[in-house]
């Protein structure tokens, strides 16, 4: 069967169990203290994450998809992954450091229960690659595919000889055949 369209329904809402307002990243605590467990009893310990400067968080207002939402992501234990934001071992964390005052940075969390959380970071990342034409506005703060994709365009910058590009362009070149070799018609 080949579809013309596709329509996305997918409301948001329906996959959020629970929800903490945008809140300083130094009152975060860690998974195993009383008040995270608390929330967790409540909300259960998946979930997805927003991270933004203080600056911009009247303007995403209550927004699930905003252009100045700094980053998005997910954990199953959101608690323990957000603690290496506040342990300046996030993979955001670099970015932050470079950019900003830590005291400046506030996160939100959206509790997605039994739903499976990637599901729901794909549909929060769909969206606003859709809308925006990024995942997120800090996209060097990723350490996935937006920011390696990023940082690989920085070093290609640098590159000054015609001839390692033409061996650039060569080793793409190959590496797009063997992946559409790899996944062609697997749909069917």
């Amino acid at each position: 069967m080949n579809n013309i369209s596709v329509i996305e329904r997918f409301d948001v809402s329906n996959y959020i169990k629970g929800k903490l307002d945008w809140f300083p990243i130094e009152e975060l605590r860690g998974p195993n203290t009383r008040r995270s467990k608390s929330i967790t009893d409540v909300n259960g310990r998946a979930g997805i994450y927003q991270i933004a400067h203080v600056n911009d968080v009247s303007d995403i207002g209550e927004s699930v998809f905003h252009p100045k939402i700094g980053y998005t992501g997910k954990s199953e234990n959101i608690f323990g992954r957000l603690g290496q934001l506040k342990n300046n071992s996030h993979t955001t964390s670099p970015y932050i450091r470079n950019n900003f005052k830590t005291e400046d940075i506030r996160v939100r969390i959206f509790f997605t229960g039994e739903v499976p959380v990637g599901q729901v970071e794909a549909h929060f990342h769909d969206h606003a690659e859709r809308e925006y034409g990024y995942r997120f506005a800090w996209r060097e703060a990723s350490g996935g595919i937006d920011g390696i994709l990023l940082r690989i365009q920085d070093h290609i910058d640098n590159i000054d000889s015609l001839d390692a590009l033409k061996e650039l362009s060569s080793y793409i070149d190959e590496r797009a055949v063997e992946i559409f070799k790899s996944t062609w018609k697997q749909d069917e």
